[in-house]
């Protein structure tokens, strides 16, 4: 029960963040993307007076071709503009997360690895990376109990890597892994926090 808390007590906190960032970030976002739009009008407008001064007719045909890719257009550089400020709020939460609080997203998360060894500790090995080696160590042992590896310095990642007995496989608990699960499973709940105030 504890733990359902703790995971309810670590999304909101996800969400709340995410809620402060995004005031800050929608600040900006709706003079760029209005700045966006008055830039494609103006292309478009310039475009138009461009073709009706070389036809009339074909210049009507190119106001409806321009018309209809437009909207097309205008959502692209939309969806890229988001996809930036959503790739931007995961680096700033995770540049700016303690490791106190890295240590206990990493813990929650390593819970299912646990589970899958099920005591089977024999053989394994453990690195560590952009954490204290206390809280790494604490990690493991939280996760995997007594018998859990001492971490060694790993590098090229933030966290943990498990690595099985001759390498038959790897478990990576690690940032870049979270946050690959949010991009997957949680960016849209993440983005409507981000673009709550903007409707």
């Amino acid at each position: 029960m504890e733990e359902v808390r703790s995971s309810e007590a670590l999304e909101k906190e996800v969400l709340e963040d995410a809620r402060r960032k995004a005031e800050k970030i929608l600040k900006n976002a709706a003079l760029q993307i209005a700045s966006l739009e008055q830039e494609w009008k103006e292309k478009k407008e310039s475009g138009i007076a461009l073709l009706n001064a070389e036809a009339g007719a074909k210049a009507a045909l190119r106001e409806k071709e321009m018309d209809a890719a437009f909207p097309l257009e205008a959502q692209r550089r939309k969806l890229k503009f988001m996809d930036g400020i959503f790739e931007k709020f995961l680096s700033d939460f995770f540049e700016n997360l303690g490791a106190e609080d890295l240590a206990r997203v990493l813990e929650e998360r390593g819970r299912r690895f646990a589970a899958f060894l099920n005591g089977k500790t024999s053989g394994l090995s453990a690195g560590y990376a952009g954490l204290p080696f206390e809280a790494a160590r604490r990690i493991a042992r939280s996760l995997l109990g007594s018998g859990a590896p001492d971490p060694v310095v790993g590098e090229g990642f933030r966290g943990l890597v498990f690595t099985g007995p001759q390498g038959a496989y790897r478990y990576r608990l690690t940032v870049e892994e979270i946050a690959e699960e949010l991009r997957e499973y949680h960016r849209g709940p993440i983005m409507d926090a981000l673009w709550k105030e903007r409707d």
